[in-house]
């Protein structure tokens, strides 16, 4: 990366500069409180943004609302210029932020130009989510920390450079490997003892091999006798079943005689019910015959028959007549009730002028 140019606005003791650099090295001489640092914070901004644990109002100048950094690099045949503003609410925080790339310009996230800026320095990308000390360590060095680590143990120191370069992990790569390592001896002293008895176990192989040679061929020998006898079965259980065929013909033609037998029975039991009947139907028609019928006796009791049914006419008619009667002697009270009902009420009666007491007691 070749530094070209950087712009501070409201940035620490800087209200509004422009640093040009030119090509070679560059010497920032000056007096403590001159500046120095400012220009190295304003870069370390420029490109990554604030860091995690750093708060904005260290770098947004007293008093100011807002503030910002651009700052112009160059990387191979890459010229970027990256823009980045401060502003001041209840806290100081980031505000905008851009980038533009051989003319092209973006306007990104905080964390997507952090990340973007980290691509185009080659720097891992685990140092997007913490804070950066590897630029900080190899572009400069903040005041005093290189001192606590020249005063730190050898441990410590090699540490420190292994992680500020990014090259810690080969530390785990090498601490993972010997674990690995005393594991599959571990596994192997677990195989050696395993196979310790393999000729052993080979020879025993070999013999329950030729074990099983042998019971196949005796196996072999088993299987003919076995059919031979499964077809000795096969012959009995077909004479068996022939037999058991000729009992169940035999069975079902004894039942057939038994049905026969009783439908006999049945049939004598009938005739002789109907002899009885016949006779009895003899014995009426003699009864019968025995009868003679008197046809003027059959006349008398015919009109004796036509005298009640005439009768009983009349006691109809005459039942009526008196029904018709006492349904007019009813009528007749229920008027008389009415009027008894209203005499209660009058102490003279109004036709014939007597006290209603005596005519209403002579009349009950």
């Amino acid at each position: 990366m070749i530094l070209k140019k950087i712009k501070l606005n409201n940035i620490r003791s800087y209200k509004d500069e422009e640093i040009n650099f030119s090509k070679g090295s560059t010497l920032l001489s000056g007096d403590i409180g001159s500046g120095k640092t400012s220009i190295l914070l304003g870069i370390e901004f420029g490109l990554l943004g604030l860091q995690p644990g750093q708060r904005g109002s260290s770098i947004l100048r007293n008093g100011e609302e807002a503030g910002g950094v651009e700052i112009e690099f160059s990387i191979d045949d890459k010229e970027i210029l990256i823009e980045r503003t401060l502003k001041r609410t209840k806290t100081v925080s980031q505000d905008y932020c851009s980038i533009t790339i051989n003319g092209e310009k973006q306007e990104l996230a905080v964390t997507e130009l952090k990340n973007k800026v980290l691509e185009l320095l080659n720097y891992p990308k685990e140092f997007s989510r913490k804070q950066n000390i590897l630029y900080k360590f190899t572009v400069y060095t903040p005041q005093e920390e290189m001192k606590q680590i020249i005063l730190q143990d050898s441990e410590t120191r090699i540490n420190t450079l292994r992680h500020v370069f990014g090259i810690d992990k080969y530390k785990r790569i090498l601490e993972n490997s010997n674990l690995v390592l005393s594991k599959i001896r571990e596994e192997k002293k677990i195989k050696d003892i395993l196979t310790s008895n393999l000729e052993q176990d080979k020879t025993n192989v070999i013999t329950k091999e030729n074990e099983l040679e042998e019971k196949y061929l005796n196996l072999s020998g088993v299987e003919r006798e076995l059919f031979s006898k499964s077809e000795v079965r096969k012959r009995i259980e077909e004479e068996k079943k022939e037999i058991q065929k000729k009992i169940d013909e035999k069975n079902s033609l004894g039942q057939e005689i038994e049905k026969i037998r009783i439908t006999i029975s049945t049939k004598n039991d009938s005739i002789s019910d109907n002899t009885k009947l016949i006779e009895q139907l003899k014995l009426q028609i003699q009864e019968l015959q025995k009868i003679k019928f008197d046809e003027s006796k059959i006349a008398k009791q015919e009109k004796e028959i036509l005298i009640l049914k005439n009768q009983r006419y009349e006691l109809n008619e005459r039942n009526i007549e008196i029904s018709s009667q006492i349904n007019s002697f009813t009528i007749r009270n229920k008027e008389n009730e009415k009027i008894k009902e209203k005499l209660k009420h009058l102490e003279v009666c109004p036709t014939c002028l007597q006290d209603v007491d005596s005519v209403y007691k002579s009349n009950v």
